[in-house]
């Protein structure tokens, strides 16, 4: 890992970037989706840009390098990154860990695991309607069945979209690209 690599490691269901200093240190956003979802657990944790030692940054996680067909030099990357030093804004969807470190890589914010993300939920235009049925069906089923019924349409739903999701999430990483 060199001075201005996006890195990144999996966690789970996403994947967390940064940008190395090439010290011992990573630039990153302080904050992870599932700390999104669980605000109420982390009230009092202000998500920034922030450098944190590549230990506190990965967790014990294997570091990855993410590849770039063409990007800005090394030290645009680090001015860059470090010029958003404690800026706040996480937002799950439009500027996340990786909307970050591939913006001081390419000055161009982006974010695979959205992308993946808004693929994933395209079929399900098609599940729902039928998810609907069964649950509008469901009314009129005894409660014990209807318990079934609803499971049963939530994982139908939900099913199609992680499969959908988790495929997409595999074939970047074996292309490297988080």
């Amino acid at each position: 890992m060199k001075r201005g690599d996006h890195i990144y490691v999996y966690c789970v269901g996403y994947s967390h970037h940064g940008i190395s200093l090439g010290d011992g240190r990573v630039v990153h956003f302080n904050y992870h989706p599932w700390q999104a979802l669980n605000r109420h657990l982390t009230r009092d944790l202000k998500p920034a840009i922030q450098i944190a030692t590549v230990e506190k940054f990965s967790q014990g996680r294997p570091i990855v390098v993410r590849k770039y067909a063409e990007c800005d030099d090394v030290e645009t990357v680090i001015e860059r990154a470090n010029s958003r030093l404690g800026e706040a804004g996480y937002h799950l969807f439009e500027n996340n860990c990786e909307h970050f470190a591939v913006w001081c890589k390419t000055g161009n914010a982006h974010s695979t695991q959205v992308d993946d993300f808004m693929d994933a939920a395209k079929p399900m235009g098609k599940t729902l309607p039928s998810a609907a049925v069964l649950m509008r069906s469901a009314r009129r089923m005894p409660a014990q069945l209807r318990t079934v019924a609803y499971g049963a349409a939530f994982a139908m739903t939900a099913g199609v979209f992680a499969r959908r999701y988790l495929e997409n999430r595999r074939r970047r990483s074996q292309r490297r690209e988080s």
